[in-house]
Order: structure tokens, then C-alpha cells, then sequence
């Protein structure tokens, strides 16, 4: 039986590097380097974005994404094919920032969404979550807490506080 070779899941910094990669082959290939040229680039990038861009490295994910989009509309001879950005927070993802795996985006949303429908009937169930948030994750909401690991030991303290509850409460 053959093997399955799995592909590694793209991290935001992988997603960052093929699209800077293809950023520079573009500019390159239209004869106006960024590196010699970012006076050139920089209003460009603003009037596709629609705000004032500070340099390439300043732009998330989504907004590199949406240049690219775009230089693939005006050039279509530049053989443009830009690499996928997932919705959601890797989207966000800047230069500088934690890397993260394309699948933890995804996981993040769910776990909060568990931790949002987990044990509503807990008493004192917000300032608790808040609390925990604030332990764990270091934040004060849980829609801030883009740690796994953080949004878990949350999930783990809401279920054993909700277990001690549902046992006092039936020993009473």
C-alpha cells in the first residue's frame, strides 16, 4: 500500500513569503524594483487600498492579497497566481506578528464558540470567563485570546468549575 504524503499546513509566514516573492518578481518583471522604486510603489499600493500605505511590510495578509488581485487585473501578462490567504484572523496577520498555522485560525474560532455554549446556567458565568481570560489567555475578553492553548485550559476550567457546581448542587 502506498504512502500518503501529507502536505505541511501553511503558516502566515509561509502565505507572507510566497507573496512577497511574487510581489518583487512583478515588480521586477514591470521594470520598477521596489528596493530602487518604493516612491514609485507606494502611492500605487494606496490608491488600490484606499488608504495611505507606509511600505510593503506594514500591509496584512489580506491587504497584499488585494494588490495582488489587482496587479493580476492591470498586468495580465505578468503570469500572476497568487497564493491562497484564509479568511478569518490569518488574514490579519502582519510582518512581525506570531506565526501561525492556517488550521490554528479555524481551530481558534471553534474552540471559542465551545467555550461560548459551554454551561450557560453557571453562576456568575461572564465575570468567571473574564477571570479565566485574564489568567490564561492574558486579555481581557475571549474574542481577543488567539492562543490554543490558552482558549483550552479556558475550556478546562469552565468544565471541571461546571462538574463542582452540578455536584454540590446535587449533594445539597
Amino acid at each position: 500500500m502506498a504512502r500518503t504524503k501529507f502536505k505541511k499546513k501553511k503558516s502566515s509566514l509561509d502565505i507572507y513569503q510566497m507573496q512577497n516573492r511574487l510581489l518583487h518578481r512583478v515588480f521586477s518583471f514591470l521594470g520598477y524594483p521596489y528596493h530602487d522604486e518604493r516612491d514609485y510603489w507606494l502611492p500605487v499600493f494606496s490608491e488600490i487600498l484606499g488608504k495611505k500605505v507606509t511600505g510593503l511590510s506594514s500591509l496584512t495578509l489580506r491587504e497584499r492579497d488585494g494588490i495582488i488581485r489587482e496587479f493580476r487585473k492591470r498586468y495580465p501578462e505578468a503570469d500572476i497566481h497568487a497564493p491562497w490567504v484564509p479568511s478569518g484572523i490569518i488574514g490579519d496577520w502582519k510582518k512581525g506578528g506570531a506565526d501561525m498555522d492556517v488550521g490554528s485560525a479555524g481551530q481558534l474560532r471553534s474552540l471559542r464558540r465551545v467555550i461560548a455554549e459551554t454551561d450557560l446556567d453557571l453562576e456568575n458565568r461572564d465575570q468567571r470567563l473574564r477571570g479565566l481570560c485574564k489568567k490564561h489567555g492574558g486579555v481581557d475578553d475571549i474574542r481577543w485570546c488567539s492562543d490554543v492553548k490558552a482558549l483550552k485550559q479556558i475550556l478546562t476550567a469552565l468544565r471541571r468549575i461546571s462538574s463542582a457546581e452540578r455536584k454540590a448542587q446535587n449533594s445539597e
